[in-house]
């Protein structure tokens, strides 16, 4: 009968469907390796089910990938909606909606199971308090730290299949810009409270730095350089910071080692000569400037005349009055165009009358000022031809 065929169509259906979901990953392996062919749609249906959740690999990391796509799109088009369901005020109303409907489960929930665990909580020690915070920190720091592994595992993981060869160079070229920017954050640190790091923290910095880079560049790798470089910058903050005390150290050494030295025989034949040295160059510079003095002096002697004889001769050629003033001795003296010379039997009176003619409303006494200005300022440009 045709009902009687559909029930025994549906069990075998149902019991290929249960028996491929009940294989291991092995055996679903083999069977799809082998190419079997499923005659049961119920089989085939669990079949496709299976590749397409966890695939032949155990993982159907394209699954994450259509995932995270409509995650983002829900985000995109849920933001493109945003705006205008906040005008509306429609999450208002939604969220008073479930507050008002969802009341009687809210108020049996925190009767029966907040309130009394609100007691129970309350009622431990802060021993037992203590360790439950304990177990949550540690439990968020747990969850954390695998969120970063699986988080930089997939990323990294996703980029290879994406950039494939590209992507290794990249890497390195981004770890070592992460490593140089860290590593001049840290000497800039470094630098600044020189101070307050203590000297063992300093040496353990710069020992670390040497050993790293040491054996990096021993297996071969270039980034070593950066250490020891770094070590080096160590070394020379150290050099700076105490120069004043490295310089007042390498004194005291040196004149203590000047002390023991004068204090052996070899030391004692040294110093000796060197002082002997020092007084037969002293005594030859002695010399050299005694001899210097007499032959300034016998050169002073005789030009003393020469010069005496010339600076009159210019004195009596080259005398000028200018200026104005009586000339004390017969000679000869320097003119000037445009100067007047007046004998001593003559005198030189210059009375001129000035008339101002002048309208109404002026100040005489203005206009006398400004005359005596022009009048001054005319005589200096004479003088000065």
């Amino acid at each position: 009968m045709p009902v009687v065929d559909i029930i025994a169509r549906f069990k075998v259906q149902m019991g290929d469907f249960n028996k491929v979901m009940g294989m291991t990953l092995d055996q679903m392996k083999k069977m799809n390796k082998a190419n079997v062919t499923i005659m049961s749609s119920g089989g085939r249906l669990a079949n496709r089910f299976r590749n397409m959740t966890h695939g032949m690999r155990g993982f159907r990391m394209e699954m994450l990938g259509v995932m995270f796509f409509g995650m983002g799109m829900d985000k995109f088009f849920s933001g493109l909606l945003k705006p205008t369901l906040d005008l509306v005020g429609a999450f208002d109303v939604m969220n008073t909606t479930l507050a008002i409907g969802l009341l009687p489960t809210g108020i049996a929930l925190l009767t029966n199971v907040f309130l009394p665990f609100q007691d129970w909580f309350l009622s431990q020690g802060p021993l037992v308090q203590e360790l439950i915070g304990t177990f949550i920190v540690f439990g968020a720091i747990i969850g954390k730290i695998t969120f970063l592994v699986g988080m930089f595992a997939l990323g990294l993981g996703s980029l290879a299949l994406v950039l494939g060869g590209m992507f290794l160079p990249l890497l390195i070229w981004a770890g070592m810009i992460i490593l140089i920017a860290g590593l001049i954050v840290g000497l800039i640190f470094l630098w600044k409270n020189w101070e307050k790091i203590s000297l063992k923290v300093k040496i353990a910095l710069f020992a670390v730095s040497v050993v790293l880079g040491g054996l990096l560049i021993f297996f071969g790798l270039t980034v070593g350089w950066v250490f020891l470089v770094v070590a080096a910058i160590i070394a020379l903050m150290a050099i700076i910071k105490n120069w004043g005390k490295i310089t007042d150290w390498l004194k005291e050494k040196w004149m203590a080692l000047k002390t023991w030295f004068k204090t052996t025989k070899f030391g004692q034949v040294v110093v000796a000569i060197v002082d002997k040295i020092k007084s037969a160059w002293k005594s030859f510079f002695d010399w050299i400037k005694e001899k210097w003095e007499k032959v300034k002096s016998i050169v002073s002697k005789v030009t003393a005349p020469v010069g005496r004889f010339i600076g009159g001769v210019r004195e009596k050629i080259t005398g000028s009055r200018q200026f104005g003033g009586t000339i004390p001795t017969d000679g000869l003296f320097r003119l000037h165009a445009g100067e007047t010379v007046l004998p001593a039997n003559q005198s030189l009176t210059f009375a001129p009358e000035i008339n101002v003619n002048t309208t109404g409303g002026v100040d005489i006494n203005r206009i006398k000022m400004e005359l005596n200005d022009l009048w001054a300022k005319n005589l200096a440009d004479l003088a000065r031809r």
